[in-house]
């Protein structure tokens, strides 16, 4: 009889790579026994109209097959934690919810969703996303998804939705689907891996070097002590008090960025700069932002996790208006963009940021979805629900096209 093969043989067998640095930055955070489920990005696509919801299930199922991150297996040998692709996807945990007769759908679908969201996923097995449908009403749905952080940013989760809804097109109509223009995320993995070996790597590091040099940790506005329990500090859940804008207010912020030549987004952040230094009573204010991380055309068609944290700060005295304070958040984003591949994790390996790189305090986030999700007979809405895990006061300005002459932001 043949011996079964033992695990390290099997191990053996696989090509297995070390983790990202933004993998790294989240798994190391995982080690230290926080909540599992503070990883878990969950937004919703709310569907108002005729849906074919056995149609948009293939479109999911799809969509998740041809996405190479999500066949990423994790394991830790002999204390070193690795990653590799395994042969096939696990099956598309899927399921339908009927609302309708609830009392007050929307509430239920509320709590239903924060049901999803903050139910542990398994990442390590493969078990890394979720997909439910909760139908409201006759002609409203609501998508809920769920991928865990490790494989998933919220720039794949617009990928991802913008695919689904491709492939629901061409189902519908009896067209012929395009091939995927996914780009793999191994591509990635290796040049990460590569990256301390090229030139680029010592620009980065003496730029951060010197951006990082005053080491200001980000403000906060919560009043938490040291003492407050752990599992307290690190809970996923977030209060969130949502304005929404709608063509009107969003034209008027616009149109002030247009005046101060800067974005909309660049205004919002000064904005949040203004309104926390006034609750810290700090004219320097440093909050923490979200970089994409992502070069060139086709690390932007490639699903997985790129994105990472860095702090940003200003010191509101050397500003005289509040046209340089956009002008200096648009171009200091910039620069930070360009070199933004080092990420929080070698730089603190380079002794960087002891104090300001805690990921933790006041945060700004900006969600853009210039082009509307094309789902024929229906509007589709994207509804941010957890975007990873914060504990302090943020705000984030998510500005969306519903249709193509009707935007909203929030």
């Amino acid at each position: 009889m043949q011996k079964e093969e033992s695990s390290d043989a099997v191990r053996d067998k696989r090509k297995h790579f070390p983790l990202t640095s933004p993998q790294a930055a989240i798994w190391l955070d995982l080690t230290k026994g926080h909540d599992q489920t503070q990883y878990n990005i969950c937004n919703v696509i709310e569907l108002v109209g005729d849906i074919d919801v056995a149609e948009l299930y293939h479109a999911i199922v799809q969509t998740d097959d041809e996405n190479d991150a999500l066949r990423l297996r994790f394991e830790t040998h002999q204390g070193n934690t690795t990653q590799f692709f395994a042969s096939t996807s696990s099956p598309t945990d899927f399921g339908i919810i009927d609302l309708r007769f609830s009392e007050n759908p929307m509430a239920a679908a509320q709590t239903e969703t924060d049901a999803i969201r903050t139910r542990p996923l398994a990442v390590e097995t493969g078990r890394n996303c979720r997909h439910r449908i909760l139908q409201l009403d006759e002609k409203r749905f609501w998508w809920v998804r769920v991928y865990h952080h490790m494989v998933c940013d919220g720039y794949a989760g617009h990928l991802m939705a913008e695919r689904v809804a491709e492939i629901y097109r061409a189902r519908l109509t009896g067209r012929e689907i395009s091939v995927s223009s996914f780009r793999p995320y191994q591509s990635f993995i290796e040049t990460d891996l590569n990256y301390p070996e090229r030139p680029a790597f010592q620009r980065d590091l003496s730029y951060w070097r010197e951006r990082l040099a005053q080491d200001i940790p980000p403000g906060k506005y919560s009043a938490k002590t040291e003492n407050t329990p752990s599992t307290e500090k690190t809970a996923s859940r977030q209060s969130q008090f949502i304005q929404t804008l709608d063509n009107s207010q969003l034209s008027a912020i616009e149109d002030t960025a247009r005046k101060c030549g800067i974005s909309s987004t660049s205004v919002m952040m000064g904005t949040f700069a203004i309104l926390l230094a006034g609750i810290t009573q700090d004219r320097n204010p440093v909050w923490n932002i979200p970089l994409l991380n992502r070069f060139g055309r086709q690390e932007r068609q490639t699903p997985g996790t790129f994105s990472c944290i860095i702090p940003f700060g200003i010191n509101l005295n050397d500003l005289d208006c509040f046209s340089n304070l956009g002008k200096f958040i648009f171009s200091q984003s910039r620069r930070d963009v360009r070199h933004a591949r080092l990420s929080p994790i070698r730089m603190r390996s380079a002794r960087m940021g002891a104090k300001s790189l805690s990921a933790s305090g006041a945060f700004f986030n900006n969600l853009d979805s210039t082009e509307p999700l094309d789902f024929p007979g229906a509007v589709a809405k994207r509804i941010n629900v957890y975007s990873g895990p914060v504990n302090d006061l943020g705000l984030i300005f998510f500005n969306q096209a519903l249709t193509t002459t009707e935007n909203e932001a929030e």
